[in-house]
């Protein structure tokens, strides 16, 4: 009897931590959306956290459990980017190129498209 209960105990803590990696996920999913495009807009230096905080609508402290500062989400924000053009070029490779013309093509397409979102102050340094 004892070894059912602590077997069902088990088992609620693994669905109970499934749940707040879940939810972690999705946060960190929604800091990044939220993030990126003002880095863009805006250049990286003038974002604070604190803004990006306030506009997801969750404390300070919860976007740097997430992020431990904003090189951080920066970077995971860009690894994104890059994951989603790997993927959306291995579709295009499988299903539209009819050769490497094409698909050369197509990752300068993805570039410029990211260009047009990126404005001048993304690449400020100072």
């Amino acid at each position: 009897m004892i070894f059912f209960v602590s077997l069902h105990k088990n088992s609620l803590q693994t669905s109970k931590m499934a749940e707040i990696n879940q939810y972690r996920q999705e946060l960190k999913d929604r800091i990044i959306s939220y993030a990126m495009p003002e880095f863009y807009k805006r250049g990286v230096k003038a974002v604070k956290m604190d803004e990006i905080s306030q506009g997801l609508h969750v404390s300070k402290r919860t976007v740097y459990e997430i992020f431990g500062d904003k090189e951080e989400l920066l970077l995971a924000g860009m690894m994104r980017q890059l994951e989603e053009n790997r993927s959306k070029l291995e579709n295009f490779a499988k299903t539209q190129a009819k050769n490497v013309i094409d698909i050369i093509s197509y990752v300068y397409k993805l570039q410029m498209e990211r260009n047009g979102m990126v404005g001048v102050l993304f690449y400020t340094c100072h």
